[in-house]
């Protein structure tokens, strides 16, 4: 289980949230890049692949932007309200 503290796919375990809420809209951005954009097609050798490298990059870049504007702020604020302060007996 060493492949679990890979640095890559500790980074993919931090922006997971993201991936899975904006895969359908990297797929369809994607879709739609690839579909204006034949060129890619032409570099890639074929427009199935040209679709997953581009709807990848699109959702990756997505839930990093996703983790760094929403997530992380919200991750500082949970700190401030982990310890809860007990009554006095």
């Amino acid at each position: 289980m060493k492949w679990l503290s890979f640095a890559p796919v500790v980074f993919l375990g931090k922006i997971s949230y993201g991936l899975y809420v904006y895969h359908l809209l990297g797929i369809y951005l994607g879709f739609m890049v690839v579909k204006k954009l034949t060129i890619l097609a032409g570099i890639f050798h074929s427009n199935n692949l040209a679709f997953f490298i581009v709807s990848l990059c699109i959702t990756v870049a997505a839930a990093i932007g996703s983790y760094q504007l929403i997530e992380k702020p919200f991750l500082k604020y949970k700190k401030r309200f982990e310890i809860i302060a007990s009554r006095p007996a």
